[in-house]
């Protein structure tokens, strides 16, 4: 069994220009590692198969249903399924999600996949952007390294009762039973209508019911990955992290600053004076 997989989402026919920076730089950093495109058979993918072919890498077209790509909902869905992971448990102990607003500096899938941790992810930061970054869960599923048997795990035991919550501790039972709820509901209004829910669901919810689901602690987890905030992020290690997700989104001329020296050309909107 080989130890990981890129799984890269791909949604429309043609990149624009930070798009393509994101798909390059991974096919260039993470060329050792073999690469899954998800998408839909309907979708014409000629714009993507020449950068595939001219960077050498082993890859493979992976299809779903097509509900799965028309929005964030579907796409949701799609990371809740358990035929996505069962697609791939057996060739691949991992699977790292790398969705194409994502940029990877450093290929350290390696190691961060030697920790053994069913999930990991950018932390969510909270609370005013004046004030000092705090964070409360690990976290963002944009740029996520996912342990396969773990997830299966999850979605099969999430229609049965976690033994953690027979824990004595009152304030834990109280919150497991809280993700419980949030877990059982997975393909309820309340999850239909939660578009963040799928990494919520795993990343928060997920190591709260059950105690072999594990995520490292916020300040390790930002030097896997960065998603808002990122000025402060960085500055709480003092390092870039292995990779950023939505880097176009958050602070993108922060990022320009990294991004440039290595041969890109970033389309950003012009600076408020």
């Amino acid at each position: 069994m080989k130890e990981c997989i890129i799984v890269i989402p791909i949604y429309k026919e043609v990149l624009d220009n930070n798009e393509l920076i994101s798909f390059q730089q991974c096919l260039k950093v993470l060329k050792n590692w073999d690469i899954s495109i998800i998408t839909y058979k309907e979708l014409d993918t000629s714009f993507y198969t020449p950068f595939l072919e001219e960077s050498k890498v082993q890859y493979q077209f992976t299809y779903f249903d097509q509900s799965f790509f028309q929005n964030v909902h579907g796409y949701n869905q799609l990371m809740v399924d358990k035929q996505f992971y069962k697609t791939y448990n057996t060739s691949y102990k991992y699977l790292m999600i790398y969705q194409l607003d994502c940029f990877i500096f450093e290929d350290q899938v390696q190691k961060w996949c030697a920790r053994n941790y069913s999930y990991i992810g950018a932390p969510w930061p909270h609370g005013p952007d004046n004030e000092p970054v705090r964070y409360k869960h690990v976290g963002n599923g944009g740029l996520s390294l996912r342990k396969i048997e773990d997830h299966i795990r999850v979605i099969d035991l999430s229609s049965s009762l976690p033994k953690c919550f027979l824990s004595f501790n009152f304030a834990k039972r109280l919150k497991n039973w809280y993700a419980y709820i949030r877990l059982k509901n997975k393909n309820s209004r309340l999850f239909k209508n939660n578009y963040k829910n799928e990494d919520m669901f795993f990343g928060k919810n997920s190591t709260y019911a059950y105690s072999f689901f594990t995520a490292p602690d916020p300040k390790e987890a930002l030097l896997f990955s960065i998603e808002s905030r990122p000025r402060d992020c960085v500055a709480i290690n003092n390092i870039l992290p292995m990779g950023t997700h939505a880097w176009p989104k958050f602070d993108i001329h922060f990022w320009a600053e990294h991004i440039e020296p290595l041969g890109y050309n970033v389309k950003k909107p012009s600076k408020k004076l």
